[in-house]
């Protein structure tokens, strides 16, 4: 179990008995009327299949969503990048060229300024993390980012280059520990 799992499992219920009285009624009988002690003698009679491993917990749809929904500070903004599809840009605003078919670069500075804005107003999100701190988190959820300096208009400018949109979300996907079970919207 992994740190940011708060529960060993995570499913979704059919709603299919949802306000059903009668089939509550009988499943409350049944418990009273000794299946309580039906359902041990099961257990105990149980031997677990080679292929259950009991120590990791399923990889549910329902796991990752609690997860998700607990990100805080710059993971949960990174996520929200993500999920829009564009880098944040120089003016805060995002940058909508392409990156779903190409690397981006974006100014560190600006990059880090972005997250800065958006926890600003997000109160509940957690302290705002220091500029080191930030770049090891980010290369935490996304391995590929890469620093550069270049020159531009004679001044040596620290960039992040970002691999193209679908191998970062598969990056924060593996980060998550879900591979492929976080979608994504369009």
């Amino acid at each position: 179990m992994s740190a940011d799992e708060r529960r060993l499992a995570v499913f979704e219920v059919s709603a299919k008995h949802r306000g059903d009285r009668e089939y509550f009624n009988r499943l409350f009988y049944e418990i009273q009327h000794g299946g309580c002690e039906g359902f041990m003698a099961f257990l105990l009679g149980w031997e677990q299949p080679d292929t259950i491993e009991l120590r990791s917990p399923p990889r549910t749809r329902g796991l990752m969503e609690q997860k998700i929904s607990g990100l805080r500070g710059p993971e949960r903004w990174w996520y929200e990048v993500l999920c829009e599809g564009s880098l944040p840009a120089t003016d805060f605003g995002f940058d909508e060229a392409h990156w779903e078919d190409a690397s981006k670069s974006v100014r560190r500075d600006s990059f880090r300024q972005a997250y800065q804005a958006w926890m600003a107003e997000r109160r509940y999100q957690g302290e705002i993390v220091g500029p080191s701190e930030f770049g090891g988190i980010l290369r935490d959820m996304c391995p590929a980012v890469n620093s550069t300096r270049p020159t531009e208009d004679g001044d040596r400018i620290w960039k992040y280059v970002f691999p193209p949109l679908g191998a970062c979300r598969a990056a924060f996907s593996k980060y998550m520990g879900g591979e492929e079970q976080i979608s994504w919207p369009d």
